[in-house]
């Protein structure tokens, strides 16, 4: 199970959409800080990772924090080889966190990554994940929905999701090769779980342009509710 799987468009543009949702109570955030200077050019990582409250959790608490402590470690590492470089410019790695009810037995995390390495602008990215609050696991899409086939179900609707966007947010062009998208739905870590709401999240570069930022389509847990599975993480009644 694997939460962090690299930097890929600009948090900047992500940090608005998760600003809204509330951290639930079970949720606490730890906090990886380190700071110095290459020169005159300064060199920061502030990381943080959720950890959840209960011993159930302890699996899923291991995960995120290995994956936090891989992502500083990649980080030190990178800038202890560069630091000498003449052409050093600053570093910078962060990583923010929210977390939100989603359904009834469940809570969503979104993880905004950034880095700048150098160079006209910094990239990062948005990566989600799910755990139930039942068993204390991490759950997957797959556990959510219903059938074999809930992929090429969701597939229409992503697809008619980004359409309307390109109409107000110009992507690369009016729509997305099936194919393409159907590949992209692949990747767990899309999967934004909300209060309400599943957002299905392309990063800047993904569909679009970078400076377009991210492309989110909304798709309400009620619209989705023939796609639920009955006894799933995401329930929309007791």
């Amino acid at each position: 199970m694997i939460f962090r799987a690299g930097l890929a468009a600009a948090l900047i543009f992500c940090a608005a959409g998760a600003a809204a949702q509330t951290p639930p109570s079970i949720v606490d955030w730890v906090a990886i800080r380190h700071a110095d200077k290459a020169g005159e050019y300064e060199f920061s990582v502030e990381i943080d990772y959720p950890r959840f409250r209960g011993a159930k959790f302890a699996e899923v608490n291991d995960a995120y924090r290995r994956d936090a402590e891989a992502a500083e470690g990649e980080a030190l590492e990178a800038f202890a080889e560069q630091r000498d470089d003449e052409f050093f410019r600053g570093w910078e790695t962060l990583q923010r966190g929210t977390a939100a009810q989603a359904g009834n037995h469940a809570v969503g995390v979104r993880l905004l990554v950034w880095a700048y390495t150098g160079g006209a602008h910094g990239n990062g990215g948005t990566l989600c994940s799910l755990v139930d609050l039942r068993t204390g696991k991490a759950a997957t899409p797959g556990d959510v929905f219903a059938g074999a086939e809930w992929r090429e179900k969701l597939l229409p609707r992503v697809d008619s999701g980004l359409r309307r966007l390109f109409k107000t947010k110009p992507g690369f062009s009016d729509s997305v090769p099936r194919e393409e998208l159907r590949e992209a739905l692949k990747a767990d870590t899309r999967f934004c779980w909300g209060e309400a709401a599943l957002t299905i999240v392309f990063d800047p570069y993904e569909v679009g342009p970078y400076a377009n930022g991210t492309y989110e389509v909304v798709l309400p847990y009620t619209n989705l509710a023939a796609l639920l599975r009955k006894d799933g993480p995401i329930k929309l009644g007791r």
